[in-house]
């Protein structure tokens, strides 16, 4: 994910939030809920980069 430009993690996270929120949506909800994560830890580092402050 590190490679994705910013807009893509943008754009993934209220996909990945809908697609979170279908109750019927149980086949690989913990991938999904990974990639969620994972987008998210992605959002910030690159927030982080873009205001100078360290990473932690």
């Amino acid at each position: 994910m590190a490679e994705k430009p910013k807009w893509y993690l943008h754009d993934l996270r209220p996909i990945a939030m809908s697609l979170l929120s279908n109750p019927n949506a149980k086949s690989n909800i913990k991938e999904l809920a990974k990639l969620y994560e994972d987008n998210n830890a992605y959002a910030h580092k690159y927030a982080l980069k873009e205001d100078g402050e360290q990473e932690t």
